[in-house]
């Protein structure tokens, strides 16, 4: 299971099976934790042992004559690792809630109807789905929004997002770019009503974030031992965050000097800058004006610090409480979408790490 783009190449020819796997049936059938394989291409034999390894050795020689796959069994994987119990009910559940409702229910609102806290809700999901639950939600959601593109019943990509219950464009875009590696306007492929202006084909990243009928969550298992290349189509996620006493100065200042372009700008109060963001090349920093203090943000009158994207922000806080850093700011929803918190590293500077993707909005 990837939860973003990825080109797998092989080096010649290539023979093998394609099987698509719900997430709780393959975490059955394999009898291992889903968080091993995600974001994993493996082979086929460690999945399915020695009958994973002829079954794809059949499959080149009689492509209709393939024996049943197998769980790897005794000898192939030590007992700790079969386990093949029925799933629990907590993962049924709450798989099926999201699936039913395409990834719009809200993980605060699963985790009440459940009645399970957060944190065991994303354990539960890890172990039998291979992803947090919110990571599920965007990817059911993108699915769905790629549904209706390919059955062509909106009108375009801004009455899709609407549809799929996305709060505004960016998150869109944000969660277009990161399944397939281009932009929707990116992608020539639109539905009916402007189908006209781009009519070329689907472009290579878009097929690449799917099989050719429609989005799927699955594993591929190569049936040889060639180690395939991988490529992750991935942004940079760490921005450097600079505070000015006069920012609109410093903006022109860094794209006269050191060749940075206005990404974002939004302005505050008087003649401050809220938040910048500035590109140069692929990478982006973060500034705004410096600010009166204010105990419930760090960054108010912090000079200098940096923010990380990452996409399970309480996984991630919980990580960095374990490894002692000092939270100044616990995992909170923001106005603007995402989820974050921040800490100070073992010398005092300031991080924060956040859900929000500023190459969302990036042109």
């Amino acid at each position: 299971m990837h939860d973003t783009t990825v080109l797998t190449e092989t080096v010649g020819a290539q023979s093998g099976l394609h099987v698509n796997l719900t997430p709780l049936g393959a975490r059955r059938l394999l009898g291992m934790p889903m968080a091993e394989l995600a974001n994993r291409v493996v082979g086929v034999d460690d999945a399915f042992g020695a009958s994973g390894a002829a079954a794809g050795r059949g499959a080149a020689r009689r492509p209709r004559l393939v024996g049943p796959l197998r769980p790897a069994g005794r000898g192939d994987r030590p007992p700790a690792r079969r386990d093949r119990a029925d799933p629990p009910g907590l993962a049924v559940a709450g798989w099926r809630r999201l699936r039913a409702t395409g990834g719009r229910v809200a993980i605060g609102d699963l985790t009440a109807e459940l009645d399970c806290s957060r944190k065991h809700l994303a354990a539960v999901f890890r172990d039998q789905l291979g992803l947090p639950p919110k990571t599920i939600a965007r990817i059911l959601r993108f699915n769905r929004a790629i549904d209706l593109h390919d059955r062509g019943l909106c009108a375009g990509w801004a009455d899709i997002a609407y549809e799929c219950g996305y709060t505004d464009q960016s998150h869109f875009v944000n969660d277009f770019r990161r399944f397939t590696g281009v932009s929707p306007t990116g992608v020539p492929g639109q539905p009916p009503a402007a189908r006209a202006r781009h009519p070329a084909g689907l472009t290579a990243g878009y097929i690449l974030a799917r099989p050719p009928a429609r989005p799927t969550i699955g594993w591929r298992f190569p049936s040889h031992r060639e180690e395939p290349v991988m490529t992750e189509h991935r942004h940079p996620n760490v921005f450097p965050c600079v505070k000015y006493r006069n920012a609109p100065a410093a903006i022109e200042w860094l794209g006269r000097a050191f060749g940075f372009a206005p990404n974002l700008v939004v302005p505050g109060d008087g003649d401050s800058v809220a938040h910048a963001e500035l590109r140069q090349g692929a990478g982006m920093i973060m500034c705004g004006s410096e600010a009166a203090p204010d105990p419930a943000n760090p960054w108010s009158t912090e000079p200098f610090g940096v923010y990380v994207r990452v996409d399970d922000v309480d996984a991630h806080h919980a990580r960095a409480v374990a490894a002692g850093a000092a939270i100044v700011r616990p995992p909170a929803d923001t106005d603007y979408g995402a989820r974050e918190y921040s800490a100070r590293d073992l010398e005092g500077r300031l991080w924060s790490f956040g859900t929000y993707d500023p190459y969302a909005g990036a042109s």
